[in-house]
Order: structure tokens, then C-alpha cells, then sequence
């Protein structure tokens, strides 16, 4: 994971971005949080849903593993997109969004190649422990090894890695962090609750800066544009985002 947070320095270099503001869900909130760590005069902020900053625990590395010696088989078993869909979403997710869970299904089962799958997720299962620690004394703050940058943590009240959100956020500066858990939602905030409450990501973005250089994810505007939002919602939200 490291070695991808570096990566991104050449994205940043290939686009001329100066400093930016990191939306991440998932592994990609682990990849921009380690981003943000070692190059903190490149990010203006951080919004991350459902991010894990811990090593990975036992029961998650056998599942994986196990996993992975199927795909690593160019085998997308049902088994293992079964652990995938949950990883995605959660139990009560998958319980109640039909519909969702089944376009997932079949992205996985038709779109996605389970050897370029199996080298991320080895990737992702071999991830470090961040070291990320609140310090509450200021004089040892500023040498500190943490997120300088405000960070706004969000995660759903069904996802299967709420507790490592909560997690984060206990090891993050109250002063520099938001923490947003979303009701009625699992592990996909962006495509389960494509609502107004959107906006509060939009609110942490301009609260933090005024002229940036700014890529919204194409996951953010393929959710509004797949969902019922209105739109009026979809005008809001770019009006409230300046490019520059």
C-alpha cells in the first residue's frame, strides 16, 4: 500500500496539481491517508469512507487468502464474490438493496479480471499498521506522526469496518477530524445514500479551502447520475465545488 501511496506523486506531477483534496473509499482512503502522511503540503484534505488504518487481522487474512488462491486461478468463484459483495456492502446491505447487490454481482462476475484482483488484494491484505497516535500534548504535536491535514472520516451503520473507522478516528486530532457515521447505510455510503446528506462532504470541502486544485471521483458522479437524485441535487453539488 505504501508503494501505491507513491505512485500518486507522478498522477499529482502528470496532471500539474499542486495540492488537492483526497477522496478515498476503502483501500483508496488507506492509499490517500498514507499519501497525506508523507507529503502534507500536497493536501489541502481528506475524505475517507470506510478506511482502515490497522494491519490486517487474522480471520480477514484467511479469508482473503483463501480467496486469492482462487483468483490467483483466474477462478471468480461464487464463494469468493460472496466475500467481496459482503466486504462491499455488509449482511443487512445485501439483505435489503437488491438491486445494487446484483449490478455488483455481475460487475465482478463479467468485468473484473481475478489475477489483477488477486495481486490487489494481496496488496491490500499485506498493509502496515499506520502508527497514526493522537498526541495531547502540544508541544510533542508538531513532531507527532499523524494526519496534519482536516480529515473527514465517514462510514455507514451497517458496514463490516465501522469499528475500524471508529478506530481511526480515535487515533486522529479531534481538532483536525470529523467523524460522520450515516444511518440506514452499509459499506457503500456513496451508492446506498445518494442524498441530500451528500452534502456534508460537499460543506467539509469548501469549509477547508476556496481555490484548489480539485478532482471529484468519477465513483461520486456515476452514483448521482445511476440514482434517483434530482437534478437539481447534481447543479447544487457542482455550483458548490470550484474548479481551478
Amino acid at each position: 500500500m505504501d508503494e501505491l501511496a507513491v505512485m500518486l506523486e507522478a498522477v499529482l506531477e502528470h496532471f500539474n496539481l499542486k495540492r488537492v483534496i483526497g477522496f478515498g473509499v476503502g483501500a483508496g482512503g488507506n492509499v490517500l491517508a498514507r499519501f497525506a502522511l508523507n507529503n502534507r503540503n500536497k493536501i489541502d484534505g481528506l475524505v475517507l469512507i470506510n478506511t482502515v488504518c490497522t494491519a490486517v487481522g487474522w480471520t480477514e487474512w484467511a479469508y482473503q487468502k483463501w480467496n486469492n488462491w482462487y483468483l490467483f486461478s483466474n477462478q471468480m468463484t461464487e464463494g469468493t464474490v460472496d466475500y467481496l459483495l459482503w466486504h462491499y456492502f455488509g449482511s443487512k446491505t445485501m439483505a435489503g438493496h437488491h438491486d445494487l447487490v446484483h449490478a455488483y454481482r455481475e460487475n465482478l462476475v463479467r468485468s473484473v479480471n481475478p489475477v489483477n484482483l488477486a495481486m490487489f488484494v494481496d496488496s491490500y491484505i499485506k498493509r502496515n499498521d499506520m502508527a497514526l497516535h493522537r498526541e495531547v500534548n502540544p508541544a510533542k504535536k508538531k513532531i507527532q506522526k499523524t494526519i496534519k491535514c482536516p480529515v473527514l472520516l465517514v462510514g455507514g451503520d451497517y458496514s463490516p469496518h465501522i469499528d475500524d473507522v471508529v478506530e481511526m478516528n480515535s487515533r486522529l486530532d479531534p481538532v483536525e477530524t470529523q467523524w460522520i457515521k450515516m444511518a440506514d447505510c452499509g459499506g457503500m455510503v456513496l451508492e446506498e445514500q445518494v442524498s441530500a446528506r451528500i452534502l456534508h462532504v460537499i460543506d467539509f470541502v469548501v469549509e477547508q479551502t476556496r481555490v484548489i486544485d480539485f478532482i471529484l471521483p468519477v465513483c461520486l458522479w456515476s452514483s448521482l447520475i445511476l440514482s434517483s437524485v434530482s437534478k437539481e441535487l447534481c447543479a447544487c453539488l457542482k455550483e458548490s465545488i470550484m474548479v481551478h
